[in-house]
């Protein structure tokens, strides 16, 4: 019914260019429901096997088997037969692109897969026109070419997606497009578009008034420019002249018209109630989102005390409109802004490792909760661990106190001191500056001591001075004795006992520190030695 109630009227022309071979194809079918136009470009080297004409055949033929519009469908078909071209292959791989129209007389849908095209004018423009899976296409979308260079571009036909590839195939699916009486859809292989501009297109189906006349108009254009070489060129040119409109459509929307005034009635007579009812809790819902502000707001400032209390006017409301997920995000930060306050009560009563438990608590549930007080409460924790350190300096300083380790001592109750007074811990600073004052008293009692038993020592270090000055003068005189005596004995020619006094020389020096003089004796023992051991008489004057 829906093709007897309907005029399409359809005509195509397919030759081979300038070409030896043809190897584009055309065909269509229009059954009772649905009508099938498709178009195909070979775009392999195969002389043996069309793989357009394959691949019509096998969409035409699934489609015969099953008619349907879905987008999966389409693209089942596709795929199959893609496959198909596989299959086909002998020598060398089969590819081509392809464009499919499938129309149910009121509407229709294409499919393109490769750089075969479809363009629709409807009153003297172009409505809708496919786009081709190239890297010219590429480069036009992302604006990298003018539209105007798309036709000549040497990318033109360097395809990303086509029939028989071994890749996953990816082909354009279009929306659903109603059709309209004296629409023109027209399908074309790249013989034609190459050489033809799209003001080309529209000034050869100006007026005309059958698709063989537009057809043979397109074709004119492209012989007319003789070109020397141009590729095999189909064109299909769809004339809608009356769309299928279904019969029972007037009646139809008479009776949805009478059932929808009667739901408006009624919808109607609860509509004021309703309305009052929402304007309450618009007006609630309004109120519970002024006091979650608030509340944030106050606590932005660390002001917890009236934050927990807006919070809880925003969670009464949420209560009221039975908005649990409000609830729920009320609740938590309720319970959150509890542990802080109890936390800082415990940290005013110096509890600060209780306190510290709650803040870190705090810290790790904040994090889920838009991380709401993180700032006042990594302070806090600063704060206390900067008072636990000072407590903890204290006792450092207590016990070097304890082990008389009096400048380690106050090194440590200085620090304490002086960070105490930083986080203004009161306590702790008048604590710390009593320590350094029982250190200082202590030290000055000490360095008092010191400084007598400094003086007794050296009392005692100038005594023995005095007496080692003696003993060296003593030891001196003992050593130039020894010296002079070996002197006078080594001039008699005494030389075993004249020996005997040069090392006896030699030892005081020596315990003297008197270098020179020790090596001026080792040097005359030496000769001794020798003279002694050769037996030999050695001049006298040494």
């Amino acid at each position: 019914m829906r093709k007897q109630n309907s005029k399409i009227r359809t005509n195509f022309i397919s030759e081979s260019g300038t070409y030896l071979q043809n190897k584009d194809y055309f065909a269509f079918v229009e059954f009772d429901k649905y009508a099938i136009y498709v178009i195909a470009d070979g775009i392999d080297e195969d002389k043996d096997l069309t793989s357009s004409k394959i691949a019509i055949k096998k969409v035409i033929s699934e489609f015969s088997e099953k008619q349907s519009f879905s987008k999966r469908y389409l693209n089942n078909i596709l795929k199959k037969t893609s496959e198909e071209l596989k299959k086909a292959s002998i020598d060398r791989p089969l590819k081509a692109s392809l464009t499919v129209v499938v129309s149910n007389y009121s509407k229709f849908r294409y499919a393109t897969i490769g750089n075969t095209r479809l363009y629709l004018i409807r009153d003297g423009f172009i409505k809708y026109q496919s786009k081709d899976q190239s890297l010219s296409q590429m480069y036009l979308d992302e604006e990298k070419i003018p539209k105007d260079k798309a036709q000549k571009h040497e990318e033109r036909n360097n395809l990303y997606c086509y029939l028989g590839q071994k890749s996953r195939l990816t082909p354009y699916i279009s929306r659903k497009y109603k059709l309209e009486e004296s629409d023109t859809i027209v399908l074309c292989t790249r013989g034609m578009w190459e050489n033809l501009s799209e003001g080309e297109i529209l000034d050869a189906l100006d007026e005309v008034k059958d698709p063989i006349e537009a057809n043979d108009n397109l074709e004119e254009l492209i012989l007319v420019k003789n070109m020397d070489e141009f590729e095999n060129y189909t064109i299909a040119t769809i004339f809608v002249d009356k769309t299928y409109t279904n019969p029972k459509l007037k009646k139809l929307i008479k009776k949805i018209l009478i059932i929808t005034i009667i739901l408006l009635l009624i919808i109607g007579t609860f509509a004021y109630f309703a309305y009052k009812k929402h304007k309450e809790k618009l007006k609630n819902i309004e109120d519970m989102n002024y006091y979650k502000q608030s509340a944030l707001k106050y606590i932005e400032e660390d002001n917890y005390v009236r934050g927990k209390e807006e919070f809880n006017s925003a969670l009464n409301l949420a209560k009221k409109l039975r908005n649990q997920e409000e609830r729920d995000y009320i609740d938590k930060r309720v319970k959150l802004i509890e542990i802080i306050l109890d936390a800082n009560e415990e940290f005013e009563e110096e509890k600060y490792k209780d306190s510290l438990e709650k803040y870190m608590k705090v810290k790790k549930e904040s994090f889920y909760l838009d991380n709401i007080a993180l700032d006042y409460v990594n302070n806090r924790l600063d704060l206390i661990n900067k008072h636990i350190e000072v407590l903890d300096l204290i006792k450092r300083g207590e016990n070097q106190f304890l082990l008389d380790n009096l400048y380690e001592s106050e090194i440590e109750f200085i620090k304490a001191r002086d960070l105490a007074r930083e986080i203004y811990f009161i306590s702790a600073k008048e604590e710390a500056i009593d320590k350094l004052d029982k250190i200082y008293e202590k030290k000055k009692d000490k360095d008092k001591k010191q400084e007598e038993e400094e003086l007794k020592q050296e009392e005692e270090l100038k005594k023995e001075m005095e007496e080692e000055l003696k003993n060296n003068i003593k030891l001196q005189e003992s050593a130039t004795k020894a010296h002079q005596d070996a002197n006078k004995l080594y001039n008699e020619r005494k030389y075993e006992d004249s020996l005997i006094h040069y090392k006896m020389a030699q030892v005081l020096y020596e315990e003297l520190g008197m270098k020179d003089m020790q090596d001026i004796v080792e040097q005359k023992m030496k000769l001794i030695e020798k003279l002694i051991k050769n037996n030999f008489d050695v001049k006298e004057g040494y």
